[in-house]
């Protein structure tokens, strides 16, 4: 790359675009950390969704299962197959969980 090149606009339409990492089989993965989702740019410049997924994926990794694990508020594996979503890693230990006179329970 020389030193006078100039970047060159891929899609447009996105409110923060964070956490790219390339997928030889898909393309360009990034999500939307204000607008929320994950999304694919193919070699032919057109754009899929992934997942439609909360606000705030910050980073993304390609994982060996087929899916990938996305960072935000947690660490979560998502499946490509449409799989549930499993949440590896919470920041909050108290986040699936409800508080019901005065008893912590755990949510349904």
């Amino acid at each position: 790359m020389s030193t006078d090149s100039q970047p060159e606009l891929l899609v447009r339409g996105y409110g923060l675009v964070e956490g790219p990492v390339w997928d030889p089989e898909r393309g360009l993965i990034f999500s939307d950390v204000l607008g929320g989702g994950v999304f694919c740019l193919n070699a032919s410049g057109g754009v899929s969704t992934l997942f439609e997924h909360r606000k705030g994926i910050g980073g993304i990794a390609l994982h060996e299962a087929g899916g990938l694990v996305v960072s935000g508020r947690n660490v979560s594996f998502k499946p490509f197959d449409g799989g549930a979503t499993r949440v590896l890693l919470d920041r909050d230990p108290f986040a699936h969980r409800s508080v019901r006179s005065g008893e912590v329970h755990l949510a349904g």
